[in-house]
């Protein structure tokens, strides 16, 4: 939940921002500071719903935003990986085996589920050699 209240100061115009997560409700103070603002903001994601004509809340529009730990919580309650999940600039191969185990570990690991013979007929892994031997430390 977002809300901006303007306050006028004797001196400067004082603006009393913040951003709740709807779910925990853990409120962040947005500062004046537009690069503080905005990195404030990226720490909250802010969800938007149209509801079509007939449905339950019919022909409403909802927003609200969750903080990363609560929306962390929700996806992890999904059986089906959400369209997009992991991807950057490689593609999972096994992207529900990539979900599932991000669940149980938090890690995304792009070439999970795939054989080593797999992930050498696609060029080699894609994580470094550096990368490799931290995961076995």
């Amino acid at each position: 939940m977002r809300t901006y209240k303007a306050v006028e100061a004797t001196q400067v115009n004082h603006i009393d921002n913040h951003i709740a997560c709807n779910k925990c409700g853990i409120a962040t103070q947005l500062s004046n500071n537009e690069i503080a603002r905005e990195y404030v903001k990226e720490q909250y994601s802010e969800i938007q719903l149209s509801f079509g004509y007939g449905s339950s809340w019919d022909s409403q529009n909802w927003s609200f935003d969750l903080c990363e730990d609560c929306l962390r919580e929700l996806v992890k309650s999904f059986k089906i990986v959400p369209k997009g999940f992991g991807e950057d600039s490689y593609y999972a191969h096994y992207p529900q085996v990539m979900f599932e185990e991000w669940k149980e570990t938090g890690v995304v690991d792009l070439e999970a589920g795939m054989t080593a013979e797999e992930i050498e007929a696609n060029g080699g892994s894609i994580y470094s050699e550096e990368e490799e031997d931290d995961e076995e430390n």
